[in-house]
């Protein structure tokens, strides 16, 4: 049985479906991976398990819904991955993996929560299940956060105003835009923990 579960935001888009395959591949018979995904039952989801499936039998793994456009889903779901966690068959939450890629290259109409939906998106939504989450994490439990450097770099805002000083890597890669709108460069994840 797995040790610990690690929650993958936004699992089923790009960078998402290759970090959890990347994982699943090295680490599967040690992480049971929770998949928050906008459409559990969509084609992306459905192929996303075809592929989980196809590394065998120790694979454990669950779908759980999340649109980050939507700010009180995001709160359902964090109620929802809270309730997954405190099943005694669901191991501890390990590390929480927001995988948010999402660029605008045209304008786009707020959220129903007001804000840039690129903002949103890849922000305060993974933010919101975040702090939601935070004391689910296990003793050394980690936040790792991939995208664009300079949207690690307002995530990383967000949560230092929340918990105070946190460290964080930015590698090598940077982003360039303004008005939600990102040139990627040799772009790196963050991990604060």
């Amino acid at each position: 049985m797995p040790k610990t579960s690690i929650l993958f935001t936004d699992a089923a888009n790009y960078l998402g479906t290759h970090t959890v395959l990347r994982i699943a591949k090295l680490h599967y018979t040690t992480h049971h991976l929770l998949l928050a995904v906008q459409d559990p039952h969509g084609e992306k989801a459905r192929q996303l398990g075809r592929a989980l499936n196809k590394l065998g039998d120790g694979v454990t793994y669950a779908f759980v819904k999340l649109n980050l456009l939507n700010l009180a889903q995001v709160r359902d779901c964090v109620e929802a991955v809270s309730l997954m966690l405190d099943h005694p068959e669901t191991p501890p939450l390990g590390a929480i993996v927001n995988c948010e890629e999402r660029i605008a290259f045209v304008p786009q109409p707020y959220t129903v929560d007001g804000f840039h939906p690129i903002y949103q998106a890849n922000y305060l939504g993974p933010w919101l299940l975040t702090t939601g989450l935070i004391g689910k994490l296990v003793d050394g439990g980690r936040v790792v956060n991939m995208g664009d450097s300079s949207g690690q770099r307002a995530f990383g805002v967000l949560l230092s105003r929340k918990w105070g000083e946190v460290g964080h890597d930015m590698g090598e890669g940077h982003a360039r835009g303004a008005g939600g709108v990102f040139e990627l460069e040799n772009a790196s994840g963050c991990v604060w923990g």
